[in-house]
């Protein structure tokens, strides 16, 4: 495959967590990326960029949860619109990214926590 498409696709695999239990949504890109990595600096910097996104994402899903847990049930009437407006957000950015690798362009996910450098 070329550079590009494994950019999409390391991008489009950060959705794999909505089938499962939402682990793969950081697996399957660093999968992706591990192993094309070296190929294209291409592919190592968009697939990078996503497991950060991907990271970052499960951060913040795992902070809401933590913040309905303390609360014993209470905070779930915040928890669960905040985590509904993620959800659409995790899924509009990786649109977003996908499309823009798939045009040889980069794409900087807002609100990311960037540990791979």
């Amino acid at each position: 495959m070329e550079a590009k498409q494994w950019a999409v696709l390391c991008h489009l695999c950060g959705l794999v967590g909505y089938i499962g239990n939402g682990i793969g949504s950081v697996i399957a890109p660093a999968v992706v990326w591990y192993l094309e990595r070296e190929t294209s600096d291409f592919v190592n910097e968009h697939g990078k960029e996503a497991i950060n996104f991907n990271i970052s994402i499960s951060l913040y899903i795992l902070m809401l949860i933590a913040f309905g847990v303390m609360t014993f049930g209470l905070g779930m009437l915040i928890v669960v619109p905040l985590m509904g407006a993620i959800v659409i957000f995790h899924v509009v950015c990786t649109l977003m990214a996908a499309l823009k690798a798939s045009q040889n362009e980069m794409f900087r996910y807002p609100l990311t926590i960037r540990l791979l450098k």
